[in-house]
C-alpha cells in the first residue's frame, strides 16, 4: 500500500492508473480504498499504519472534493 501511495496517488490525495497518467483513476481508487480499510483493520499501530491512516484520510478528502451530492464527479 505504502508503494501504492508514494507512486500513484497525485496530489490532490486521488490516484492515477499510472505514475504518468493525468487522468484519475475512477475504479481503481474505489478498490485502493477499499484495501487500505482492510489493511487498516490488522494493521498495528505505529509509522506504517499511521502512514497509511494518512494515505486514508487524504484520499477521501480528495474524494469529498469531487463528489456531487449524488456521488457523482462532477467532472464527468
Amino acid at each position: 500500500m505504502l508503494a501504492y501511495l508514494a507512486k500513484l496517488r497525485k496530489g490532490d490525495g486521488l490516484f492515477s492508473h499510472t505514475d504518468q497518467s493525468e487522468p484519475h483513476w475512477g475504479r481503481g481508487s474505489g478498490w485502493v480504498a477499499a484495501g487500505m480499510t482492510e489493511i487498516l483493520l490488522d494493521l498495528p499501530s505505529g509509522a506504517l499504519g499511521d502512514a497509511v491512516v494518512a494515505g486514508y484520510r487524504k484520499q477521501m478528502d480528495g474524494l469529498l472534493k469531487v463528489q456531487l451530492g449524488t456521488g457523482t464527479d462532477p467532472r464527468a
